[in-house]
Formats: structure tokens, sequence, C-alpha cells
């Protein structure tokens, strides 16, 4: 529990800092999409290679998103329209 309150600490004073917070989010907004793509891949059963096929997205693209790698939102459309979603982007 210590180690974890010295690492909220840690954080807390790093954010603290204007770029790292950015970076710190941009990161942490890679991260979500990444999850979001890859539940949503898996919860169809689908290999990367079938996303693929039904995006017109490359497996090298999709891996690098699931790997929490900037994409365009014109990417992340066409993998969320092909598995049967709407890309929701939300400012708050």
């Amino acid at each position: 529990m210590a180690q974890n309150n010295t690492l909220d600490n840690l954080l807390e004073k790093e954010l603290q800092d204007p770029d790292f917070k950015l970076d710190f989010e941009r990161e942490s907004i890679y991260l979500a999409i990444a999850v979001s793509i890859h539940q949503c891949r898996t919860k169809l059963q689908w290999t990367k290679s079938d996303l693929s096929k039904h995006s017109g997205v490359p497996v090298s693209t999709i891996s690098k998103i699931e790997n929490g790698n900037n994409t365009s939102i014109d990417t992340l459309t066409k993998l969320a329209s092909a598995m049967g979603k709407n890309l929701k982007i939300e400012l708050k």
C-alpha cells in the first residue's frame, strides 16, 4: 500500500508539469483506444486479419493501434464501422 501511495504522490507531483500532463493525457487516450479496439475485435471473435479484411486497414496498422500508437480519425472510423460500431469523440 505504501508503494502505491508513493507512486500516486509521484504522479500527482509530475502532473503539475504542463508538458508531462499533456503527454500523460495523450498516452492515456492511446491506451483507451487500444483497449476499445481490441475488446470489440475479440468480442466478435475476429483476428486482426479478419478486421483488416472487413475494414481495409492493414494488419500492421491494427497491431500498432492495439499497441497504443497514434492513428487517424479516418482509420478509427473504418475500424468502428467494420465492427458495426460508431466512433464517438467526446470533449470533457
